[in-house]
């Protein structure tokens, strides 16, 4: 399952009233799954802000011309990275194998990617502990995490992950890997 919410950015230059408390939603989750970052929260909050007073008349501040063009320009650059966040987004359920165990309170979570390697690892992955010929990729969980994996799929749980952190069983960690990475 993909996200579609590309529709849902339009209000960034002209889009309805009625739906920026969902856009607000939309791009909070965004920031909470880690597909953003925290300066990019801050613009749409702040854009946001200045549609909601200047751009709908709502006190007696209008846009001047130039602050108009400089809204439209941070429009832009915010929607190239809402779009880019939004296509990279999954829902966790719709990348795992079938025959992964995981706890189902987890299916919803979105991720933004898949990495084996936590040096490649963005904010926002689902990391896949492969074991290798000279390392087993669950020495590197802690990693992950610190490193702002959503979730983790592994052959086995190591101790040392927090229990309410979402993760995936799988009886063979580089066939998930592959399958999921299918998807």
């Amino acid at each position: 399952e993909e996200i579609l919410l590309s529709s849902q950015i339009k209000f960034l230059d002209g889009g309805e009233k009625r739906n920026q408390g969902n856009h607000s939603a939309i791009v909070r989750s965004l920031f909470h799954y880690k597909l953003i970052d925290r300066n990019s929260l801050d613009l749409f909050l702040s854009l946001q802000k200045l549609r909601n007073t200047a751009v709908h008349g709502r006190t007696k501040n209008h846009l001047t011309p130039s602050e108009a063009v400089e809204y439209r320009k941070h429009c832009r650059v915010l929607e190239k990275v809402l779009r880019a966040a939004i296509s990279r987004a999954r829902m966790l359920r719709s990348v795992v194998p079938g025959d992964a165990e995981m706890d189902a309170h987890f299916d919803s979570i979105i991720i933004g990617g898949i990495a084996s390697d936590t040096r490649k690892l963005q904010p926002g992955d689902l990391f896949v502990a492969v074991p290798g010929t000279k390392t087993n990729g669950e020495e590197y969980i802690a990693d992950a995490i610190n490193s702002g994996a959503s979730a983790v799929m592994a052959e086995s749980r190591p101790s040392n992950i927090p229990r309410d952190f979402p993760f995936i069983h799988v009886a063979n960690a580089r066939r998930a890997l592959a399958l999921s990475a299918a998807k």
